[in-house]
């Protein structure tokens, strides 16, 4: 009888610490949920993406319940990448929320993530990396 009590506490333990773990991210991702949804869609581009894709499956990665116009959509997500890319204007950040940039040079279109510096703010932020 004593044993299965203490297995119950085990197994009680254990899912404390998944959902513990589960609000972390949550948490994490609510901070910068657009940056993180950045980071998933062009991490597995190493060239960069247009940036019209780039727009496609951030809607597909946000699905039905993105309430914002398209208009407000697309300027939520070009807000979320200047605030961290160096090469824009409005970048006033420190050096390890330098996250994207233009692989082919301003105005191009194409969009990139430096990886390693993604891997890192994720991780600083508790975020597994994507």
């Amino acid at each position: 009888m004593r044993r299965r009590h203490i297995d119950k506490l085990l197994v009680a333990d254990d899912l404390d610490k998944a959902f513990a773990e589960i609000k972390r991210e949550n948490d994490a991702l609510k901070k910068h949920p657009w940056v993180a949804d950045l980071i998933r869609v062009l991490s597995p581009h190493r060239w960069g993406l247009q940036r019209r894709l780039v727009m496609e499956h951030m809607r597909s990665l946000r699905g039905p319940t993105v309430l914002n116009s398209p208009k407000e959509f697309e300027n939520t997500v070009q807000s979320a990448f200047q605030r961290h890319s160096s090469q824009s204007d409005t970048f006033t950040l420190g050096p390890e929320d330098d996250l994207f940039y233009w692989p082919k040079g301003k105005g191009a279109g194409v969009w990139a993530v430096h990886k390693e510096r993604a891997s890192a703010w994720l991780r600083a932020r508790g975020v597994p990396d994507i």
